[in-house]
């Protein structure tokens, strides 16, 4: 941090670690990440090719072009896109080449005695003195894996930020409102913090309710794992031609072939039809939930015990074959092709013609 003083950098990406990259070939966790061919149905019959671009999914008619869907209308669009999808490998490739950055910044020196509060307060009590981001390999591991100091260090943080945040603005209504009661920040449990760090959520609180011979206090928890703006762990399914799984089920076989999908991919969408036709509901994925997983939850437990510690990356690691690669190759696609607030298109203007070289994007066009 020497080298940069007091100067603030602005940067993101992707910091992950057990990257390798030479020329086109991608490695991620010793698995090879290739280039894929997307497929799903636009109606109950008909299936056909698509990529995802910043949240939004093409797809490739019949005459060669490529359309959206808005409202479940069909969208054209005049760009022109490649069938063989490379956003997984870019994911993987940005992931190495912000992290390489993000060392050459000194970041990784970093532990919780640099950690202040918004007031300059030293949080080395709350964050303890170990290095915030702790590269090392898949067997010590990794800073993207649940367990990694990094990630305790991160949903401290977060949950540290709640706290202090939600603490003081109930203090200050306590001190300023005409209210009898005294509201409290509640105790939430550790499977609850987890609920909330981890995914989209909101928190409600009810405080002083007379209900005739006491008051109630309470609150509740809504989070939803299955959106288009944040990727989780959990996020992605395995699917073969007949069922989609969790990853952790133990009824897969890593001999197999699977493919990644996207749970969000699963759910009902609908179609509009032209003017006089009925409106049409469809399933983008043929597959059916497989009961052992998606109904029993057989297989939940399998990253529960010491060896695993809840670290999926870890289970995938040691089950290997085309289970790691069907998932590493899924994670990093969805996460690459999702909707962002500040995109980052490469543009090379050649003459009177501007091209993209956006995930797949091929067309030229004239200005």
């Amino acid at each position: 941090m020497e080298k940069f003083g007091n100067k603030a950098i602005y940067d993101y990406g992707y910091l992950l670690d057990n990257i390798e990259v030479s020329g086109e070939n991608v490695r991620y966790r010793d698995i090879n990440i290739d280039s894929e061919n997307l497929k799903q149905f636009i109606n109950k019959d008909k299936e056909t090719n698509y990529v995802k671009i910043n949240g939004t999914k093409y797809y490739k008619d019949d005459d060669g072009s490529w359309y959206s869907f808005l409202n479940g209308e069909k969208i054209k669009t005049d760009m022109i896109y490649k069938d063989n999808n490379e956003a997984a490998k870019q994911y993987y490739k940005d992931a190495k080449n912000f992290t390489d950055k993000f060392r050459s910044y000194g970041f990784d020196k970093l532990t919780g005695k640099d950690a202040v509060d918004n007031n300059g307060n030293s949080l080395e009590q709350v964050f303890g003195n170990k290095k915030i981001f702790d590269f090392g390999n898949k067997n010590t591991g990794s800073i993207e894996d649940s367990d990694s100091d990094f990630n305790q260090h991160r949903l401290a943080v977060i949950r540290y930020t709640i706290e202090s945040n939600l603490s003081i603005a109930i203090a200050n209504y306590n001190n300023y409102s005409s209210v009898t009661t005294n509201f409290q920040m509640p105790t939430l449990k550790e499977d609850e913090w987890t609920k909330i760090i981890n995914n989209v959520s909101i928190i409600s609180f009810m405080q002083g309710l007379n209900i005739g011979g006491k008051v109630y206090n309470g609150y509740s928890i809504i989070t939803n794992t299955k959106n288009d703006e944040v990727v989780t762990d959990e996020s992605i399914y395995l699917i073969d031609a007949e069922y989609f799984y969790k990853p952790t089920d133990s009824t897969l076989d890593p001999s197999k072939f699977y493919n990644g999908i996207l749970n969000t991919d699963f759910e009902r969408k609908i179609v509009v039809e032209p003017s006089g036709e009925e409106e049409e509901y469809y399933f983008p994925k043929k597959q059916k939930g497989s009961y052992s997983s998606i109904v029993n939850h057989f297989g939940d437990n399998n990253i529960e015990n010491e060896t695993y510690n809840n670290n999926l990356y870890k289970y995938i690691d040691v089950i290997g074959g085309n289970i790691a690669k069907a998932y590493y190759t899924a994670l990093g696609r969805e996460r690459y092709s999702m909707y962002k607030a500040n995109t980052n298109t490469d543009r090379t203007t050649i003459g009177t013609e501007r091209r993209y070289e956006d995930s797949g994007l091929q067309k030229a066009y004239n200005n």
